[in-house]
């Protein structure tokens, strides 16, 4: 009786032990799993943040290159030819009024002397050469903008297209913005309003009239 019971013990103990192997496997499978599972998981984290960076990279750089592209397309030329940037000197900045019949400035004026070629700041179209109010006066339509010069005169006749930089008229006759010593520039949009020439070009030398 009492061997029966201890083999009956031994069996009881030995059917635990294998319970808790089994069990011990199991948690290591698991265990495994979830490893392996996490393992992963951080794998594709990495090759997904990877391949963002790159992107994002490549959006940046394609970015910045559009941008330098744009704005090498929309800056103009300074409209008389110079030596250096020291050359380009303004006389009288631009003064738009709040009104359009009270006074002001609506253009600039660049030092030039009599004689002085004047080139185009963009391709454009020549629009216009002639005597307005007893002025000479030569316009490009640039886009949506005229673009007007005076004192100018031009050989080409109205439609002929011009390049950047090109030769097209030369500082000549009479204006009422100063005569013999500068070039009057302007430009107006499409809605008839006048701007800032300068904000079309890059740096410049300012001088202003004294008073």
């Amino acid at each position: 009786m009492r061997f029966t019971d201890n083999r009956r013990m031994f069996v009881f103990l030995l059917m635990i032990r294998k319970i808790q192997k089994a069990q011990i496997l199991r948690w290591l499978s698991v265990g495994c799993c979830l490893i392996l599972a996490t393992s992963l998981v951080g794998f594709e984290n990495c090759v997904a943040i990877g391949m963002h960076s790159k992107l994002v990279h490549a959006q940046e750089t394609a970015t910045t290159k559009l941008g330098k592209a744009r704005g090498c397309v929309a800056a103009w030329k300074w409209p008389l030819k110079a030596r250096s940037k020291s050359d380009q000197i303004v006389i009288a900045e631009f003064d738009n009024p709040v009104e359009p019949w009270l006074p002001g400035h609506r253009g600039v004026d660049l030092a030039a002397d009599l004689g002085a070629p004047i080139v185009a700041p963009s391709q454009g179209q020549l629009s216009f050469a002639g005597v307005v109010a007893g002025k000479q006066v030569v316009s490009l339509r640039i886009d949506n903008f005229t673009v007007t010069f005076e004192p100018a005169v031009t050989g080409l006749k109205a439609g002929t297209v011009v390049e950047s930089g090109q030769e097209f008229a030369r500082v000549e006759g009479h204006s009422d913005h100063c005569d013999g010593r500068c070039l009057h520039w302007g430009v107006k949009t499409a809605q008839q309003t006048y701007m800032n020439p300068l904000s079309k070009v890059k740096s410049r030398k300012i001088i202003l009239k004294p008073e």
